[in-house]
């Protein structure tokens, strides 16, 4: 189920014809040749995005909290193919609310989770965007589990926002990477 929540909050960056940004499929377009970087706090594991792409989505649910220490945490999706690790990581797994196992990737020194695979997600990664080393360019596309958001978060009404995540999570993610719309459908 996909609701709309009235309040802005203007640290979310939002692509809107006319805001003097390209449209997000010109903006993909544009970074196939490019690259993006990042890694664990200490540098023990570090990781190379090719083709690198800013499309990041804001996951409210209870782990998703607990891991990032915060209010939500920033899941880039992406095919394990585009993305090279150095450094050896470590591996915790858990259950989710759908029945799955996510397979979460950290670094053993610092504690840094750098990604979750999802074990019905096939090729598909959740890169935590917070890791990649500039941030700046992210473009948050869509909220998931806001049933769950803390209530002093405030959601642009603008973005899509699902009360649990998409019917279909692995097939929405999917068309997150190929630039297509970020509907439920």
């Amino acid at each position: 189920m996909m609701v709309r929540y009235p309040a802005v909050c203007a640290a979310y960056p939002v692509i809107r014809s006319g805001s003097g940004r390209a449209p997000l499929r010109t903006q993909v377009k544009a970074m196939i040749e490019s690259t993006a970087s990042g890694g664990c706090q200490c540098g023990q594991v570090r990781y190379t995005i090719t083709p690198a792409h800013s499309i990041v989505y804001a996951c409210h649910c209870r782990e998703c909290q607990k891991q990032s220490s915060g209010a939500f945490g920033l899941s880039m999706p992406m095919r394990l193919s585009a993305i090279r690790f150095d450094g050896d990581m470590a591996v915790y797994e858990r259950p989710t609310d759908s029945g799955a196992v996510t397979a979460c990737f950290f670094c053993p020194s610092c504690g840094s989770r750098i990604y979750h695979r999802d074990s019905t997600a096939g090729e598909f990664i959740s890169l935590k965007a917070g890791t990649l080393d500039d941030t700046s360019g992210l473009s948050l596309v869509a909220h998931l589990w806001v049933c769950r958001k803390q209530p002093w978060i405030r959601i642009d009404p603008e973005l899509p926002a699902f009360d649990t995540q998409p019917d279909d999570l692995g097939h929405w993610r999917s068309r997150l990477v190929s630039g297509l719309s970020t509907s439920n459908s």
